[in-house]
């Protein structure tokens, strides 16, 4: 599930370069940390995952996400 995460970030950063405004930008940042982005789901099925795993993907979540945040504005 990490690697799912690292690929949800990899496809952000490399999709944002190809946003040629401001619109564009917070469209595509939307698509991954709005209601029904790829990010949100993910932190949405935290609940069902076991504790371990919880450990490990709620702070990588949460960083990529903040970093997401970090990178529109």
């Amino acid at each position: 599930m990490i690697d799912r995460l690292d690929a949800i970030y990899q496809k952000f950063k490399s999709g944002l370069t190809a946003c040629q405004d401001k619109a564009a930008v917070l469209n595509w940042k939307a698509s991954f940390v709005g209601k029904k982005g790829e990010l949100s789901e993910i932190l949405k099925s935290l609940k069902d995952i076991s504790p371990e795993e919880r450990r490990q993907l709620g702070p990588k979540s949460n960083e990529y996400k903040e970093q997401i945040e970090k990178e529109v504005d």
